[in-house]
């Protein structure tokens, strides 16, 4: 049961990430040295360390799940500021152990990585952009 509930609070972290990248609104404009921003980076690293021994702990991950909504939330925002944004990262790392951290730095992750990671996990990038809305299937 706790497994089930990391997985789903790692899913839903990295999808709120993946979906304010795709927002129009101004979202992290620096990025790692792989092209990848560091919000992803982490969400996608997040993932990553599922299954190893600096994988997200239960209590961590019920405090990142509250980070990444209030990212997403104020990545999507007219009124956020990029310096708020650089904030919740920096949160968000502070909220995972130093050891976390500087695994997720090691993996160096691209932007092919993370699009194989997602399809991996059965969300497809080639879906609708999230303001869209999906078409029923009969």
């Amino acid at each position: 049961m706790k497994s089930k509930f990391i997985n789903f609070c790692t899913l839903v972290t990295f999808t709120t990430a993946l979906l304010a990248g795709c927002s129009s609104t101004p979202t992290l404009s620096t990025t790692t040295s792989s092209g990848v921003t560091p919000a992803v980076e982490l969400a996608a690293g997040t993932l990553k360390l599922e299954g190893t021994v600096q994988a997200v702990t239960a209590t961590q991950a019920g405090a990142l799940l509250t980070l990444w909504q209030a990212y997403q939330s104020l990545s999507s925002s007219d009124t956020s500021s990029q310096v708020e944004l650089d904030a919740l990262v920096k949160q968000i790392q502070e909220t995972m152990t130093a050891d976390q951290v500087r695994s997720i730095d090691a993996m160096g992750l691209t932007d092919q990585q993370v699009s194989e990671l997602m399809q991996s996990m059965g969300a497809g990038l080639s879906a609708p952009a999230p303001a869209s809305t999906p078409t029923p299937q009969g």
